[in-house]
């Protein structure tokens, strides 16, 4: 059980703190367990980022993109991580 179930089925995110957010988002091994982290740090339709909001299912398709190499990773907001791990999976994953 990869670490993001386990997060799921033990329902440990009511508390977490940045550093175990930053964690959540690090541990992603695919684009759908990175997709997974941000639902599960962002329940409603919008990302916040560091300056402003973004909308969710924009930004999870700019993943892919990013991932895939179709688009800069200058789409995807640094929050906890994302962009870096975003260029991550395209390197070693793609």
């Amino acid at each position: 059980m990869n670490y993001l179930n386990l997060i799921v089925s033990n329902k440990i995110l009511i508390n977490m703190t940045e550093l175990e957010k930053y964690e959540l988002v690090n541990k992603a091994e695919s684009i759908e367990e990175l997709e997974k982290a941000m639902d599960l740090l962002w329940p409603d339709d919008q990302v916040k980022g560091r300056t402003r909001m973004f909308d969710k299912n924009r930004m999870k398709s700019h993943i892919n993109e990013v991932v895939n190499g179709l688009r800069g990773p200058n789409a995807l907001t640094r929050q906890y991580g994302l962009r870096q791990q975003a260029l991550y999976l395209q390197y070693y994953y793609n």
